[in-house]
């Protein structure tokens, strides 16, 4: 059965996240205070997909991290206090 699953990911420049019976992306948002992916799961499937996560902030530089290019760009999230998250995902 396929369900939509949130995980919390972390501000930093690149995370692994493994997602089990993993079937799409959905968005990127803040929810009290933390940033989230919503996936959409089909626990039925005992697959796990590693996904490369990479976050970069408004004004920060790019050149550290070649795998970051706008065809690996998922969403931008406008966070409460005020700063921009680009979420890339490779």
């Amino acid at each position: 059965m396929k369900t939509i699953y949130k995980y919390q990911l972390k501000i930093t420049d690149t995370q692994y996240l493994e997602i089990t019976g993993f079937n799409g992306f959905l968005k990127v948002a803040e929810q009290n205070g933390n940033l989230y992916l919503w996936c959409i799961v089909n626990k039925e499937v005992n697959s796990i997909y590693t996904v490369e996560i990479n976050i970069l902030g408004t004004g920060n530089p790019i050149i550290h991290n070649t795998k970051i290019h706008q065809d690996s760009h998922f969403d931008s999230v406008l966070t409460s206090n005020g700063l921009v998250w680009h979420v890339f995902i490779n």
